[in-house]
């Protein structure tokens, strides 16, 4: 199901996180706000097609 593979994602990636962190690695955060505002005319582009714009709604709604 959709709610397991989420779980057992979020158990790699904490797995895999605190993996690299014990052998030295460094997790950055990247700050997306500027890539989003350089890309923003371009989504403004695809939400002017309905079936781009509903995908678009999709990722978007993924993401949070």
């Amino acid at each position: 199901s959709e709610a397991y593979q989420q779980k057992l994602w979020e158990k790699i990636d904490a797995d895999t996180r605190a993996q690299a962190k014990a052998m030295g690695g460094e997790i950055v955060k990247v700050d997306k706000a500027p890539f989003r505002a350089a890309v923003q005319p371009l989504f403004d582009d695809f939400k002017k097609d309905p079936k781009q714009a509903a995908l678009l709604e999709k990722f978007d709604n993924a993401a949070q």
